[in-house]
């Protein structure tokens, strides 16, 4: 009997440890830089709103239609978002994936966590790798993701169910037990 129960408890703490740490996420994809289709040599620029929590990592994802990055010559849009303690714009990388559609993931560096607490500013050059070929993109949506540590972990709604059938379950299996 003993042995049901601590499986059964064994068995909640392991689906409740599974769940991660908090994620805290701004999306934007409103704005004169997103739905439009833009050519070489334009710059768009728009700021995610600032998030005040405490976080360990950040990553930035842009999602954008008609990237040709395996074009010969190759569509090369740079991404950078600006660190105000430099005053500058750092480079994070390029755009890729095929013309139908992709996410690209950047790490976000430390030094750009002040910037993500006051409002991150990004921007994307499309096509500065070069001059021959007149490439154009669409921008759909940039999803900025900061981890806190300090957050609770959610667990989603079919977990929650889980652990209540499992605390359920050995309750039952208890009582029975008792009763037989």
């Amino acid at each position: 009997m003993k042995s049901t129960q601590h499986l059964l408890c064994a068995a909640g703490i392991a689906l409740a440890c599974a769940a991660q740490a908090g994620t805290i996420t701004n999306i934007v994809n409103t704005g004169p830089a997103f739905g439009g289709y833009f050519y070489s040599d334009t710059t768009l620029e728009w700021s995610h709103a600032p998030i005040l929590t405490p976080f360990q990592s950040a990553t930035l994802t842009i999602d954008a239609l008609d990237v040709e990055f395996d074009a010969v010559p190759p569509e090369q849009d740079r991404v950078s978002a600006y660190d105000t303690a430099t005053s500058s714009w750092i480079e994070l990388g390029f755009l890729n994936g095929p013309p139908s559609g992709s996410s690209t993931v950047f790490d976000l560096l430390p030094s750009l966590f002040d910037d993500i607490a006051s409002g991150l500013m990004v921007k994307i050059d499309i096509n500065v790798g070069t001059t021959a070929v007149d490439y154009a993109m669409t921008l759909t949506r940039s999803t900025l993701a900061v981890t806190d540590p300090d957050t609770p972990p959610s667990i989603p709604e079919p977990g929650t169910l889980a652990l209540a059938g499992l605390g359920l379950a050995a309750l039952a299996h208890r009582r029975h037990r008792r009763s037989v």
